[in-house]
């Protein structure tokens, strides 16, 4: 029997609330998978625990914050959760706050060095339009080394991957 993902259940119109309890109860889901990817041997990079947080968490941030109020919800989460971020801002970078969101004690990204390169990566997929299905062979072939990427190489290669900058403002 397929394991199914959170990003297949059915989507329908939510109110504020029912925004927020179906966020919590996805994220919970993507923890629970997460956790459970890492103790199956063997699988391909696309299937291994971190390629599935990042791919169904972009895809529950991008539902997220498409919607009205979305931005509330995640803000909401957070100050329910007593999370305080003060870099980056919202406006700049929403996968950060939603990756807190999501993943508020560190169960599924493991370190919290990865919460500032995964949200970088997700909001650069975001900017160029990637869909979820596609993220995890986009931010491969992007040939970026998220590792070792510093602020003067942001600059340089796209203003959207600098988080420190003035916001970005896709030209259009």
């Amino acid at each position: 029997m397929a394991r199914t993902t959170p990003r297949d259940r059915p989507t329908r119109p939510l109110k504020g609330g029912q925004v927020q309890i179906e966020f919590d109860e996805i994220a919970a889901l993507i923890r629970a998978e997460v956790k459970w990817r890492r103790e199956q041997p063997d699988q391909k990079v696309f299937e291994k625990g971190d390629s599935y947080f990042k791919r169904e968490s972009y895809a529950l941030i991008r539902r997220t914050i498409s919607r009205p109020g979305g931005a509330s919800v995640i803000k909401a989460i957070l100050r329910h959760s007593k999370i305080v971020i003060s870099q980056p801002s919202y406006q700049e970078n929403q996968f950060y706050w939603g990756l807190r969101a999501i993943d508020p004690h560190f169960e599924a990204m493991r370190f919290k060095q990865y919460l500032s390169r995964f949200s970088k990566q997700l909001l650069y997929s975001h900017r160029n339009g990637v869909p979820p299905i596609y993220l995890i062979g986009f931010l491969y072939q992007s040939s970026i080394n998220w590792g070792a990427l510093t602020l003067a190489d942001c600059r340089k290669r796209d203003p959207s991957l600098s988080l420190h900058t003035k916001l970005y403002k896709p030209q259009t």
